[in-house]
């Protein structure tokens, strides 16, 4: 049975999260932004109040999709990493990427006069521990400030082989045991940053958020999900992508009304399989129109960005650095729509040198 999410759907849709996640940062919180950078123009005219509701509630998915195709994707490979020494060069070769990134932070910190770490921060900032901004968790100096994730991403690879276990025995109890290992190992964290003092930005909520998502995205796979609905649902008269953006539509209404990310964070784990089964499906008919032309220079650009969605993601920090001091260029075309492109353009040949030079000192 082919897989419904391949490489080239999933890297497309890693593209349309990242430009969830700038939209999400630039456009959705205005606390983070300089007052003289503000306002800015709305793509649709007198709707600016409106694409913020969107950019701060609907586009905050954009996390769980990628914790969904972490999952999934290591469930694809999930024979290679039962291996220990496996997990540790995955985890160590994406903190080559953000050592990088955080060189870049650091170096142009010292140059902007911005106030840097002390010798504890900076440790723990090495590996992706007590980053943030001023404005969520109070770190006022220089990190790499959505780094946060990574610290997440290790610890659930480096467990990997102890989370899995928690299915195989039926979808049903599989679901069971991803809630009741996620707020297990929420509160276990909760404990250890109250006994230690540090703070991780989060880290315990991050688990009871992003651990269900995560492993729904290894059950997809397992199971393959995608495939039998898929199977089931072509035989039907709804097998046409209007129906499917529609169903992606009516996920996201219900996650930008009721957004009760935080203190539910299982619904993630609802809307987030649902969301990527539509846009699958939706790219999957586009992929079939496109099959004589070719893709269109948009879609050509979303997969690249989904490419190199890493490096762009951790180095759009350096736009909320604590003084804001270059914050400026982001906001330079003043038209909501165009910052969240605009800031993808000017990072992704950074992002892109990053990843070719990393990719040289992996072989």
């Amino acid at each position: 049975m082919q897989r419904l999410l391949d490489k080239d759907k999933t890297i497309y849709l890693k593209g349309v999260a990242l430009l969830m996640i700038v939209a999400n940062h630039a456009i959705g919180f205005p606390e983070w932004v300089l007052p003289e950078n503000m306002p800015i123009d709305s793509a649709i005219p007198w709707l600016f109040q409106l694409e913020q509701i969107i950019c701060a509630r609907t586009f905050k998915i954009c996390l769980s999709l990628f914790t969904f195709f972490a999952g999934f994707g290591l469930s694809v490979k999930r024979e290679k990493y039962e291996s220990l020494r496996a997990r540790l060069a995955k985890v160590l070769n994406i903190f080559v990427i953000y050592w990088a990134v955080a060189l870049i932070f650091f170096l142009l910190g010292l140059l902007l006069k911005e106030p840097m770490p002390d010798g504890k921060s900076l440790l723990l900032n090495l590996i992706a521990f007590g980053t943030g901004t001023v404005w969520t968790n109070n770190v006022a100096h220089v990190n790499v400030s959505f780094g946060w994730y990574l610290a997440f991403y290790s610890v659930i690879l480096l467990l990997l082989p102890l989370v899995t276990r928690l299915i195989g025995r039926g979808l049903l109890k599989d679901v069971g045991a991803i809630l009741a290992f996620s707020f297990f190992a929420g509160g276990a964290f909760f404990v250890f940053k109250s006994c230690t003092g540090l703070y991780f930005y989060n880290l315990e909520m991050s688990v009871v958020v992003y651990t269900p998502v995560f492993l729904l995205g290894c059950i997809t796979e397992r199971y393959a999900v995608f495939e039998q609905i898929n199977f089931k649902v072509s035989k039907t008269n709804f097998n046409r992508p209007f129906y499917f953006a529609l169903l992606a539509i009516v996920v996201l209404f219900f996650k930008t009304v009721r957004d009760w990310f935080w203190v539910l964070p299982s619904l993630d784990a609802l809307y987030t399989p649902i969301l990527v089964f539509s846009f699958a499906k939706v790219l999957e008919f586009r992929k079939r129109k496109e099959r004589d032309k070719g893709p269109t220079l948009l879609n050509r650009y979303i997969s690249l960005l989904g490419r190199y969605s890493l490096g762009i993601w951790l180095l759009s920090g350096i736009f909320y650095m604590p003084a804001r001091s270059i914050q400026w260029i982001v906001y330079l075309p003043r038209v909501s729509i165009l910052v969240v492109v605009w800031t993808t353009l000017i990072l992704l040949p950074s992002s892109v040198a990053i990843g070719r030079l990393t990719g040289r000192l992996k072989r």
